[in-house]
């Protein structure tokens, strides 16, 4: 149905920037800065802002994402690495961000698979309750991919050829234990 619904499209054109966006989880945090920025007519945005948007994002989208790795190390680094990555959008226009964010729209699809992917794979580890380290490796790689810089994502293809390393060099006793457990 996205792929016929424009409701969640983007209008490049310079004369009208117009983003509509689906707002939460499944958006890149990039994302968020100019929902905001457009919904609240902000010409520009204060480091105090930034930190400020940045704090709140993770806060009510990735914090509960994470919260069963029990892992609040994990947390805190994403929020430092995004208030240091997006400070650079401080008193920047929305065209100015939207022409970061455009360096990195490669990544978006990724990003947003990933978080899927990261809802199901953590629902199943908080059900089997187990270590496995098939699950510990598939998770790590796509908390990779959602990442605050988007330059430190992976690519599709990097995502690709990780998962088959990730696959391959996972025992079949790994495989058995966890299918025991769902």
């Amino acid at each position: 149905v996205w792929l016929t619904d424009f409701r969640y499209s983007i209008d490049l054109s310079d004369e009208n920037l117009k983003i509509n966006v689906l707002s939460g989880l499944e958006q890149p945090v990039e994302f968020h800065f100019i929902s905001y920025m457009l919904q609240y007519k902000k010409s520009g945005l204060s480091q105090y802002n930034i930190h400020t948007l940045v704090e709140n994002i993770y806060d009510i989208y990735v914090k509960p994402l994470l919260k069963p790795l029990n892992n609040t190390e994990l947390y805190s680094k994403m929020v430092d690495e995004a208030k240091e990555y997006y400070s650079k959008y401080a008193n920047k226009s929305v065209k100015s961000i939207w022409s970061y964010m455009c360096q990195h729209f490669f990544t978006w699809d990724n990003y947003s698979l990933s978080i899927i992917y990261l809802k199901i794979l953590i629902g199943l580890y908080t059900h089997v309750k187990i270590e496995n380290n098939f699950l510990n490796q598939f998770i790590h790689l796509l908390v990779c991919n959602i990442h605050p810089n988007p330059y430190k994502r992976k690519t599709i293809e990097e995502t690709l050829n990780t998962f088959d390393t990730i696959v391959y060099s996972t025992t079949s006793c790994c495989y058995k234990d966890l299918l025991k457990y769902i």
